[in-house]
């Protein structure tokens, strides 16, 4: 997901990123929606779609579970997260 201003979030199309309208699913995203940046609003430029095997992971952030990534995008833990989970995804 790469926002104006260049900023980007590299994840699996499930990571919910936090947007003007709530908690949408990456993969949901399209050009023109706006994502909350350190309180303010970015304004997403392009969906980059390079599915690939990668490692990926999930921070536990206690009461609120979201935290910032890459300048302030505001960005959810998965919900789907166990220690059964394989370490590896199809991310985008």
């Amino acid at each position: 997901v790469v926002l104006s201003g260049r900023r980007f979030v590299e994840c699996t199309p499930d990571h919910r990123i936090m947007t003007k309208m709530g908690w949408t699913e990456a993969g949901n995203l399209g050009a023109s929606d706006e994502v909350v940046v350190n309180g303010g609003l970015r304004r997403v430029s392009k969906i980059v779609d390079e599915r690939r095997i990668a490692d990926v992971y999930d921070l536990e952030v206690p009461s609120h579970h979201n935290f910032c990534v890459n300048g302030g995008i505001v960005v959810h833990n998965c919900r789907y997260a166990t220690s059964d989970i394989a370490s590896s995804a199809s991310i985008f």
